[in-house]
């Protein structure tokens, strides 16, 4: 372990610097860190009486190892692992948010979207063959863009210390069990089915639904007793019934589940959970970050913010409107009208807090077509054109919907292509259903930029095509794009290579916050290709 210090947490762990503790449990501690890029992770440490035990580490990793195979919606994906060192230690994304245990009851369509999120998380981690074993309100976490499963899966790894060392000792938590792990029968992805219906019934009544005042009594009614769910609406009602039958065999599947709640069959995952949102002004207590973080442990204090490009510090804003504080670091959603956007005309903001981060040095769920068109190159992601498909759009895997006022920026060159073949970055394209409306920010290889609206294949110049000074096609340049939603019109504003180029105000139809992600066109007709090489891709909330 590196050295340690002032306030006893490790300064680092292998490439992550250590911001601060975020909590301790059973398993590990958590802490909050940056990786090399400057995004925000959640390292957990797992405890050294653990870590030393090798049957636990062989099944520890088996279980990390399965976890990073679980699609990323609703759930705070495995990112990286230390499964060989000392000490053991798993990185996850960094979810801003509290859980669902220190904000106790929902309502509305909240409460629908932790039913429809948690399931959806469900359905992902079903789909990677991993059982979570462990959901519960500590393990839900409430970001703005829906809730975020934890921790899965990690709690079978201590299975193999407790059947040697203990009889009848209850891995999980006792309120959320299955009656089936209590009958020492095998536990199956409906164990988690039912720790689902409990975790919903947690979030519309605050409390669980065979709760009681001893351990014995608990048991004895998730085994013999119906839950009670007084308070919970009709329809939610009859899905959660379903969910806590008694018997594993006649509860659905966690696919069944979404289905159902959204009143479609083969529901799109990924569709599902770029629409969800938590409106939680002034319904939750102000909260710790970051996963398992009790609030008797937290150390407090602001931690930085992730630069997401830029060489400028843009001036103070007016007062901004707040959605919830996140252990002390508000999460700014709107800036106020007039005067909020004066560093526009300057050079770009310097800081923005980072969403998402890729150095395409792995493959991280972008577009991928194997036949060439757009897809992972050696350290950076390609989009090449043709005649037959004169233009491409691949959105950010990320599963959320983003923020109003983002911040992009990407590096990218166009080795080939006619001169007025195009590449950029594009904002507020449709969610789930392609790139057909969207604001573009292009470059042409001769050294032009642009802002352009496309609206269900029609492409509107919203600006002039400006030449950018010194541009060559050939090297690397940095593309910065602000979208800035205000509430009758969309701000645009396009940087390279640090310098304002080209701006525009879409007030006629301003098209709402979307996907993000990268863009190539050519003219038809043209022979040679446009090729387009991008590197280091981020999105930052202003």
């Amino acid at each position: 372990m590196n050295q340690q210090d002032s306030i006893s947490h490790p300064a680092s762990l292998g490439p992550y610097r250590i911001v601060e503790r975020l909590g301790r449990g059973g398993m590990g501690t958590v802490y909050l860190a940056e990786d090399p890029a400057g995004a925000r992770v959640a390292i957990k440490v797992i405890n050294a009486e653990l870590a030393d035990d090798p049957a636990f580490a062989d099944r520890f990793r088996d279980e990390v190892t399965a976890a990073r195979r679980v699609r990323q919606f609703c759930t705070a994906p495995v990112l990286d692992a230390d499964l060989e060192g000392d000490p053991l230690y798993l990185v996850t994304e960094f979810v801003p948010g509290p859980t669902l245990a220190q904000v106790g009851r929902l309502s509305g369509a909240n409460l629908e979207a932790l039913a429809v999120g948690v399931a959806t998380a469900l359905t992902a981690i079903h789909g990677a063959g991993v059982i979570h074993r462990d959901l519960k309100p500590a393990n839900v976490l409430l970001s703005p863009f829906g809730p975020r499963v934890i921790d899965f899966g990690i709690a079978r790894a201590l299975d193999t210390l407790f059947e040697r060392t203990a009889t009848g000792r209850i891995v999980g938590t006792p309120d959320y069990m299955a009656p089936e792990a209590l009958r020492g029968e095998p536990v199956t992805q409906a164990f988690d089915v039912f720790s689902w219906g409990c975790v919903v019934a947690f979030a519309a009544t605050g409390r669980a639904p065979f709760g009681g005042k001893t351990l014995t009594e608990v048991l004895y009614k998730v085994a013999h007793e119906p839950p009670v769910l007084d308070g919970l609406a009709p329809g939610l009602r009859e899905a959660v019934e379903t969910a806590l039958h008694k018997d594993p065999a006649r509860r659905p599947t966690a696919q069944q589940l979404l289905d159902h709640l959204v009143g479609r069959s083969n529901v799109d995952t990924g569709r599902i959970a770029g629409t969800l949102r938590l409106t939680l002004l002034d319904s939750a207590p102000v909260a710790p970050a970051g996963p398992v973080a009790p609030a008797r442990e937290r150390s407090g204090g602001r931690g930085p913010k992730a630069t997401a490009g830029g060489r400028r510090r843009a001036p103070s804003p007016k007062p901004r409107s707040r959605w919830l504080v996140f252990g002390g670091a508000a999460l700014v959603l709107a800036l106020a009208a007039g005067g909020a956007y004066l560093w526009l005309d300057d050079g770009p903001p310097d800081q923005a807090e980072l969403v998402f981060a890729d150095d395409f040095s792995r493959d991280r769920g972008w577009p991928r077509d194997y036949g060439g068109l757009y897809g992972q190159g050696q350290g950076y992601y390609q989009l090449t054109t043709s005649q037959d498909n004169v233009d491409h759009f691949a959105s950010a895997s990320v599963g959320i919907v983003p923020p109003k006022e983002t911040l992009l920026s990407v590096k990218m060159r166009m080795p080939n292509g006619e001169p007025d073949g195009q590449a950029g970055l594009y904002c507020h394209g449709r969610l789930g259903g392609g790139a057909d409306d969207g604001y573009e920010f292009r470059i042409r290889r001769d050294g032009r930029a642009s802002i352009a609206k496309k609206v269900k294949g029609d492409i509107r110049d919203l600006t002039l095509a400006e030449r950018i000074p010194g541009y060559r096609a050939d090297r690397l340049a940095t593309l910065q794009a602000a979208c800035l939603q205000e509430p009758h019109r969309v701000r645009l504003t396009l940087w390279v290579n640090g310098e304002r180029v080209v701006g525009a105000v879409d007030d006629e139809s301003p098209l709402k916050a979307g996907a993000v992600g990268l863009m190539a066109r050519q003219s038809p007709g043209y022979r040679r290709n446009t090729v387009a090489h991008f590197d280091d891709f981020r999105w930052g909330r202003l």
